[in-house]
């Protein structure tokens, strides 16, 4: 059974913790076969007792501990152990929830101190385990709150967005899985606003494409949440509102610059103008009047051009609670702005979208 296939594994787990100088390639290796026992494991009855793994797993505790105590700072090692500890949540579920707050207690530490993107990628695989269990809930309520300060943490200290592209995407996708999974988590944890702001730094700064669309698909869940998201429209809204003229004019000043993430950025203008046209209608007007009158955003266009696209950027895109808006017509304002942004189209070509 799977006890019997991991015995060896552990006494190597533990012999190797407590060697003066252990190979820590050979460690990694040791943790990686421990996930691979429990890769199949998934597939048991929902009984504590019967579980195939559970023996397997409460000797696998401590020494899982010590590991993460001794070589927190190595990020393969790290990345080794995460990936056990989603295993074994994936196997088990809500038979191990109540191993949440020490594994809790380990990730939160070690993305504290180092900022490893294994410690997201493992969070986001404990939501998406843990988030149907209701006994769960202050437990992964707490690990938001922790991981979300954490990483304003790491801003504050210094971290570069633009050069932390593979942690700017992991912890933009856990918070994603709040959104798709326990949205009334996100909304009632008391760091929303914490959230809108790491969101803005790491969406004007990062580079690297799926950095950026990791944000970008986030923000757009936030500005117009439809069908089931609707109801936390206004605590979404008010986290990332006070945003929206910043993003309104890096979005349109980007635009010209990354056709790879043109239709990115088209999506989430989009998103910010549905979604604000029933809250804030003409703040909403005003980022779009204020960046189309900035020279460096819009320099090829006339007076009475800026007023027209800001009009029509407006008008194309749908009113709120359209779950599936159409947006041709939007995305092709968006890439024919762009065009003459970089001067590949005159700012005539803009005349079509007069009303």
């Amino acid at each position: 059974g799977v006890a019997t296939l991991g015995e060896p594994l552990l006494v190597q787990l533990a012999g190797l913790v407590e060697h003066p100088a252990p190979d820590l390639d050979r460690l990694a290796a040791v943790l990686q076969l421990s996930s691979e026992i429990l890769r199949f494991c998934d597939m048991q009855p929902e009984d504590r007792q019967q579980h195939v793994a559970m023996s397997f797993v409460s000797r696998l505790w401590p020494v899982a501990g010590g590991v993460a105590t001794r070589f927190s700072a190595s990020a393969d090692v790290m990345q080794h152990l995460f990936d056990l500890y989603t295993k074994v949540f994936t196997a088990l579920k809500a038979l191990i929830h109540e191993e949440l707050p020490r594994v809790m207690e380990v990730v939160v530490a070690v993305f504290d101190s180092h900022g490893f993107p294994s410690c997201l990628t493992c969070s986001a695989v404990i939501v998406q385990e843990l988030h149907a269990e209701a006994r769960a809930a202050p437990a992964l309520v707490a690990l938001l709150q922790r991981i979300t300060t954490a990483m304003a943490g790491l801003l504050s200290r210094g971290l570069a967005p633009e050069d932390a592209p593979e942690l700017v995407a992991e912890f933009h996708d856990y918070v994603m899985h709040h959104v798709q999974l326990c949205p009334y988590i996100l909304a009632e944890s008391g760091c929303l606003e914490m959230h809108g702001r790491i969101i803005m730094a790491c969406t004007t700064r990062s580079t690297e494409p799926r950095a950026v669309r990791s944000c970008l698909h986030l923000l757009q869940k936030l500005y117009n949440p439809v069908t089931k998201l609707q109801r936390f429209h206004g605590a979404f809204l008010k986290a990332v509102a006070p945003y929206g003229g910043e993003l309104v004019r890096h979005l349109l000043a980007a635009s010209g610059n990354n056709s790879t993430l043109l239709s990115n950025f088209s999506d989430t203008l989009q998103a910010v103008i549905t979604g604000c046209k029933g809250a804030c209608p003409a703040e909403c007007q005003q980022w779009l009047r204020s960046a189309l009158s900035d020279e460096a955003v819009a320099p090829r266009l006339s007076g009475e051009v800026r007023q027209l696209v800001m009009h029509a950027f407006y008008n194309l895109a749908p009113n709120p609670n359209v779950p599936v808006p159409p947006r041709t017509r939007f995305k092709c304002l968006m890439l024919d702005f762009a065009r003459v942004s970089i001067g590949q189209q005159t700012a005539d070509t803009l005349l079509a979208y007069q009303e």
